[in-house]
């Protein structure tokens, strides 16, 4: 048990004896009621204790320290759920024009939707990808090499986990995991290399 825990558990003890009237209540109901309140606010003292740890240790998220994004272009695969769509809303909060390269446009849409209703700043694009099919990653390059001068940002997000004896296939005919978080990406990145290097130092 941590220390910021076991110091939460103490607090709780505390208080709920020290509010609670034994002599009024039921002795199970009370004994109950006790416990409820030691785990309770042994959980809240805990994280709060915690948080400050992290605060001593990291320092508080100052936004006025945070890497200037304003303009620049980003392109994020998987952006419309999990970490590719948090990805997403925060560079479009920095003001970033950011690409969702997604296979789903109705997925798409409702994360662009719903970031939107988080933050009114930057640019959202969605750009149909699927990275099961090789086909899928050339057009997707060329519609954006056609389209875009640069990429600064470069996000490869998306992947599957596809347990081996499924047996499932890429639209190329290779292993469906190595095909996608493999083979997907490194086409994906090697197309549109001169896009990066034209916005040097971009990663």
């Amino acid at each position: 048990m941590s220390t910021e825990l076991k110091l939460g558990c103490i607090l709780g003890l505390v208080l709920s004896f020290r509010y609670l009237d034994i002599s009024k209540l039921n002795y199970w109901f009370t004994m109950v009621l006790g416990v409820v309140s030691v785990v309770g606010v042994g959980v809240v003292a805990a994280a709060f204790l915690y948080r400050k740890r992290l605060e001593r240790s990291f320092g508080r998220h100052d936004e006025s320290k945070e890497e200037n994004v304003e303009g620049k272009f980003v392109v994020i695969t998987g952006a419309n759920t999990g970490l590719g769509k948090e990805a997403a809303f925060e560079m479009a909060r920095r003001g970033a024009v950011v690409v969702l390269a997604c296979r789903d446009h109705g997925r798409a849409e409702a994360a662009i939707l719903d970031i939107r209703k988080r933050t009114p700043r930057g640019e959202l694009i969605f750009m149909e990808l699927d990275l099961s099919s090789l086909e899928s990653v050339r057009r997707f390059c060329k519609n954006f090499n056609e389209k875009f001068q640069k990429i600064d940002i470069l996000i490869n997000n998306a992947g599957v986990f596809v347990p081996l004896k499924k047996r499932m296939k890429s639209n190329d005919g290779y292993e469906i995991n190595f095909g996608v978080n493999h083979l997907g990406h490194f086409l994906l990145t090697n197309l549109l290399l001169d896009k990066l290097r034209a916005a040097a130092p971009s990663r």
